[in-house]
C-alpha cells in the first residue's frame, strides 16, 4: 500500500520543474502585457499627435487664407524664419449666436479682425538655460496702429515706431502645442523663396514647417534632420503678382 501511494506522488524534481513552468508561464504572460501595453500607449500616443498636428496645421492655414492687409494699420504680413504676425479676419464668439430677450442687455460689439502671431515660446529653466516650451499663438482683438506697431516690434524684435495712438491692446497668449520644438518660415514674393518678409501687402504664399524636435546647434534650418511637417499655403488675400516662372518657382521651391 505504502509503496502504491509513492508510485503516485510527485518527485521533487517533478515539483521543481512544475514550479519552474508556471514562473516561466507567469513571466512570459506579464512581458506580452506590458509590450501590448507599452505599444498601445505608442499608438494613441501617436494618433494624438497626428490629430494635433493635422489641427494646428489646418488652423494656421484657414487663418493664412483669411490674411488681408489693411491700410490704417500699415501692416500685411510682417515674418521672419521663425516668426510671423498678420492680420486675419475673425468670426463672432458664441456669444454673438445666442438668442436674446429684449430685456437683457445687449451684445457687445466684437471686431472682425485680429492680429495675430506665430512663433516659439522660450523659457529658462531652473538652471538658467533657453528651452522651447512649443508653439506660441499671440491675438490681439483691439487693434490700432500703435498695437500693430508693437506686435510687429515684439515678434521681429525690433523697436515700435512713434505713434500718437498709445491706446492699448490686450495681447492673449496661448501655447498652441508643446509637441512642436522647431519652426521654419519662408515666404513667395512672387519671383522667389524668401526667410524675412516685411510690407503692407501679403506674399503669395507662406512655407509653413514644424519638427517635434528642437534644432541641432550649428545647423541650418533648411537641414534640419529629424521629421518635418510641411504645408505651402497660398494667400488668396494677396495683391501681388507673379513674375515669370512664378507658379514653377511656387511649387518647386516650396516643396
Amino acid at each position: 500500500m505504502t509503496y502504491a501511494l509513492r508510485q503516485n506522488a510527485f518527485t521533487l524534481v517533478e515539483l521543481i520543474l512544475a514550479v519552474s513552468m508556471a514562473i516561466a508561464l507567469t513571466l512570459a504572460m506579464l512581458w506580452f502585457y506590458d509590450h501590448t501595453a507599452a505599444t498601445r500607449d505608442n499608438v494613441m500616443d501617436e494618433k494624438r499627435r497626428v490629430g494635433t498636428r493635422r489641427a494646428v496645421m489646418d488652423r494656421v492655414t484657414n487663418e493664412l487664407r483669411s490674411a488681408l492687409s489693411v491700410s490704417f494699420l500699415r501692416i500685411g504680413l510682417t515674418g521672419q524664419s521663425d516668426s510671423m504676425t498678420f492680420t486675419t479676419v475673425a468670426l463672432p464668439g458664441e456669444a454673438a449666436w445666442a438668442v436674446r430677450t429684449s430685456t437683457e442687455d445687449p451684445i457687445p460689439p466684437e471686431q472682425d479682425l485680429v492680429l495675430l502671431t506665430y512663433r516659439l515660446r522660450i523659457e529658462e529653466d531652473e538652471n538658467g538655460d533657453d528651452q522651447i516650451v512649443g508653439l506660441e499663438k499671440g491675438i490681439q482683438k483691439i487693434i490700432t496702429a500703435r498695437a500693430a506697431e508693437e506686435a510687429v516690434a515684439d515678434a521681429t524684435g525690433t523697436e515700435p515706431l512713434e505713434s500718437e495712438d498709445d491706446e492699448e491692446a490686450e495681447i492673449q497668449t496661448t501655447l498652441v502645442s508643446s509637441d512642436f520644438k522647431f519652426l521654419r518660415l519662408r515666404y513667395f514674393d512672387g519671383r522667389e523663396w524668401v526667410p524675412e518678409y516685411q510690407g503692407t501687402t501679403l506674399p503669395l504664399a507662406v512655407d509653413v514647417a514644424f519638427g517635434y524636435e528642437p534644432l541641432p546647434d550649428g545647423t541650418d534650418p533648411d537641414d534640419y534632420p529629424h521629421e518635418l511637417i510641411h504645408r505651402v499655403i497660398y494667400l488668396p488675400g494677396s495683391t501681388a503678382t507673379q513674375e515669370d516662372g512664378g507658379i514653377r518657382g511656387l511649387t518647386e521651391g516650396g516643396l
